[in-house]
């Protein structure tokens, strides 16, 4: 291929993925506002910020993470640092607006630069037609287009571009004789394994693939010369790849994972990147001795045996071993409650539990069914080339993501590349064997058979299309109702930052912030970035510390008082309800979401069965709109105060009644409502969570409250400050003439 058509290709297949991931951006960069894409997106931008402000640091323990105790973020530093780099130009003045817009066109760059390079990596294995289907394919595949479209910040559009250039370097290193040349690309192997694990810790199932297959042509190799240049060169991608990732991984500390887990950077992937460069440097140098010359099973135990005594005597010396492969295989397995819960961990064919076809089709189309026809029929062909090692390697590396896809939908980035590779690869093949033409009846229908099982990926596009003809003809933007919520979500963050009072630590991770807020996990990310305070719990679930996820999520269950106690011990100055919290039981009217939610902290009497007390330390203070057709806000926001006391003294047993008109942000009107009964000595106490005088100006109420008893009234002001300080008001005995 002349420069020239090389250079046009690269640009058609860079433009054409460029312009189908720019579909989104009509909704996501509209009203002078960024619209991410995932909830990992914001805490990328707060990571990105951060560097930004004090590059070249990069935030490792976040106050913001896990309030009290602070956290150490679970993903690495690579990709954030480095889009901190690129980013700098961008930030002059301050402007985070104009970061955040040039940050939403990463992933679509990233996205087209991977389209690139699978079609490069399909040139070491087929013909032109084929390599550059592949990447064609890719520009289009639902599966690659979610993670790369504008506005997608997050690592995995990074780990899918590097992990392609690792499949490109292991099939170089497979497919060349030259000594220099293997052992060049097998240097060029580590550096892709070392970036990606920098990247995302997950990316060690990409090493361990690529080592197999550098261990299996040493295995196979016909002499011992060969058998050695593969061995050494599994010992120099690894051992590569161990020194590089090495800095990064020795002494950290985690509180959610031993020493040598493999699901962050800890000793383990140093260990493992130098224990596989032992095995291939000993028995390289063993392979070479005359009784090991001719004999490749016996090299293949040479092999096994220095592993097996490099694994035990680690086991011997470290008891954090097992743990940390038991806790990989807990991730996997999804095992863990909060993986389980979390979409992308969720398998291929299912959604929230659930068995469907709906997201194999949509990410893959119906090529998901025949990708197996495929891998078999390009297993067959294998066999009539005389280089078989690299088409064998990009099967077994498709046939390892492909399981794992099925598993877990966060696969999906990488599994395109190979799935993209083996379709086109196999629809050649299947052109070639019946010799179809497009000028031919039966080429045209084959055509069309393509078109037809690519048709589910159109779902992906059709409703960009849809927003940005809207967008163009001038006409209001009909979003689809998880867009509308995510506004509701993000215009709660924005109010957040602008009207509740500044906490320290943002741009200074040594310092500790003076509250946090309480809030639904799913949206802990877009609070620390948009809001700029402190979270109990955020997207990394457990992943960062149990303790608050698990008191976050039983936080909604419990009575009045225990949330009140919790919220003081949490350090929660304002919380954040979202209207399906709670499941409706016929005990749930008794916890504190429903006080909150659905009476606004009203008490609420119980014919003959008693009183739920009021939420009288809450306050609202925002709403969102409801969703859809519901009549209730999507989201909620409350101040916890203390609440002016409210005490005076009357006949024994008599019962007083509290009332104070609220409107709220959205016009609403609501009544707050209280009721108590006078001790044995006459007195009684109410708290007072809204002020009546220099109330804060995001909700109105009435110029007192009325207590009422006996048909008799008596009105209180209530200042702010005193229900700041929690001080006491005397009232007159409201149930007197």
């Amino acid at each position: 291929m002349t420069p020239s058509r090389w250079l046009l290709n690269a640009l058609a297949l860079f433009g054409g993925a460029l312009l189908v991931r720019a579909l989104p951006a009509a909704h996501v960069l509209s009203q002078g506002i960024v619209f991410f894409r995932g909830p990992d997106s914001y805490y990328h931008m707060r990571r990105i910020v951060y560097a930004i402000q004090n590059f070249p640091e990069i935030l490792v323990s976040d106050p913001y993470v896990q309030f009290p105790h602070n956290a150490q973020p679970i993903w690495p530093p690579l990709f954030d640092w480095v889009s901190a780099a690129l980013l700098l130009p961008f930030a002059g003045g301050g402007n985070w607006l104009r970061v955040e817009q040039a940050a939403a066109w990463i992933p679509p760059i990233l996205g087209a630069i991977t389209a690139v390079a699978t079609w490069s990596v399909g040139r070491r294995l087929f013909d032109d037609r084929a390599a550059f289907g592949a990447g064609a394919l890719l520009c289009i595949l639902g599966g690659h287009f979610t993670y790369s479209r504008v506005g997608a910040l997050d690592h995995h559009v990074a780990v899918a571009l590097v992990t392609t250039l690792l499949l490109g370097a292991t099939l170089a290193a497979l497919g060349r004789d030259s000594a220099r040349r293997v052992l060049r690309s097998a240097a060029a192997v580590g550096v892709w394994i070392a970036v990606s694990l920098l990247i995302w810790p997950g990316s060690l199932l990409y090493a361990a693939i690529s080592l197999i297959g550098l261990a299996g042509i040493a295995l196979i190799a016909s002499d011992a010369k060969q058998a050695a240049l593969r061995w050494h060169a599994l010992a120099t991608a690894s051992g590569c790849a161990a020194l590089l990732i090495a800095p990064f991984c020795f002494g950290n500390e985690w509180l959610h994972y031993s020493s040598m887990s493999p699901l962050v950077l800890t000793d383990f992937q140093p260990w493992f990147l130098g224990t596989t460069a032992a095995v291939g440097l000993g028995t390289a140098l063993l392979s070479e001795r005359p009784a090991l010359a001719t004999r490749s099973l016996a090299r293949a135990g040479v092999a096994v045996g220095i592993g097996t005594v490099l694994l035990g005597t680690s086991l011997l010396l470290s008891s954090d071993l097992i743990e940390g492969v038991g806790e990989a295989w807990r991730w996997l397995s999804k095992s863990e409650a909060f993986q389980a819960s979390v979409i992308e961990s969720q398998g291929l064919f299912f959604v929230n539990g659930r068995f469907t076809t709906f997201m194999a089709h949509l990410q893959l189309s119906y090529f998901v069914y025949v990708f197996p026809v495929f891998w078999v029929l390009l297993l067959v062909d294998a066999r009539h080339r005389e280089r078989r090692a690299p088409l064998l390697f990009l099967l077994g590396w498709s046939a390892v993501l492909f399981g794992v896809t099925l598993l877990q939908k966060r696969f999906l980035d990488t599994f395109s590349v190979a799935f993209a590779l083996v379709t086109a690869a196999g629809i050649q093949l299947i052109w070639h064997h019946f010799r179809l033409a497009s000028r031919d009846t039966l080429g045209r229908l084959a055509f069309l058979g393509v078109l037809i099982l690519l048709s589910p990926l159109a779902g992906n596009y059709l409703p960009e299309i849809e927003i940005n003809a809207q967008r163009f003809a001038g006409k209001p933007l009909e979003l689809n109702s998880w867009e509308v919520s995510k506004r509701h979500r993000l215009e709660a963050a924005r109010w957040l930052r602008a009207f509740t009072p500044h906490t320290r630590g943002w741009y200074d991770a040594s310092q500790q912030p003076e509250y946090a807020v309480l809030a639904p996990w799913p949206l802990g990310h877009m609070i620390q970035y948009v809001a700029r305070r402190p979270t109990i719990a955020d997207n990394f679930g457990d992943d960062v510390g149990e303790e608050n996820f698990q008191r976050e999520r039983h936080f909604w269950r419990l009575s009045v008082p225990k949330a009140t106690e919790t919220a003081d011990d949490l350090g929660a100055r304002y919380i954040l309800a979202r209207a399906r919290e709670v499941p409706k039981t016929p005990f749930s009217f008794a916890t504190i979401f429903n006080a909150l939610f659905r009476r606004d902290g009203s008490a609420l009497e119980l014919p003959n069965k008693g009183r739920i007390p009021a939420a009288s330390r809450f306050r609202l203070v925002f709403e969102s709109r409801p969703l859809g057709n519901n009549t209730v806000p999507y989201l909620k926001i409350f101040e916890v105060v203390k609440g002016a006391r409210l005490r005076g003294r009357t006949r024994p047993g008599n019962t007083i009644d509290l009332s104070l008109a609220v409107t709220t942000n959205r016009d609403r009107h609501f009544d707050y409502r209280d009721r108590t009964v006078a001790g044995r000595d006459g007195w009684f106490e109410f708290l007072a969570p809204y002020p009546t005088r220099d109330a804060p100006k995001w909700f109105d109420v009435a110029p007192s409250y009325a207590l009422t008893c006996n048909g008799n009234q008596t009105r209180v002001r209530v200042p702010e400050a005193r229900v700041k300080r929690g001080e006491v008001i005397p009232v007159a005995d409201p149930c007197s003439g």
